[in-house]
């Protein structure tokens, strides 16, 4: 932080803030307590996000599975060999034929 040292020109009741204890101290609980307010708010965005990912693992979860459930099912579709059927017109043509 920026602290200004008492100049030549200065009155001894211009200086007097900067070497007084009490004063001294004023300043830091103020600055703590700014401070303070600063990590109460992050603290505070921290645990918002924290609840986001929460639902968002959830979510997630919830997408893999379904995207998992895709795959068995194409690669099933898609491992087994097409059947060949033959239409129950063509058999009866078949044998009539013979």
């Amino acid at each position: 932080m920026y602290q200004s040292y008492p100049s030549a020109t200065d009155t001894p009741d211009q200086t007097q803030d900067h070497t007084d204890p009490n004063s001294a101290r004023a300043r830091q609980y103020e600055t703590l307590h700014r401070q303070l307010e600063r990590l109460q708010r992050n603290a505070s965005r921290l645990a918002q996000a924290c609840d986001d990912t929460a639902d968002s693992v959830r979510s997630t979860q919830v997408l893999g599975t379904i995207h998992a459930s895709l795959f068995m099912a194409s690669s099933t579709v898609l491992s087994n060999p097409p059947m060949e059927t033959s239409a129950p017109e063509e058999e009866g043509r078949e044998k009539g034929a013979a």
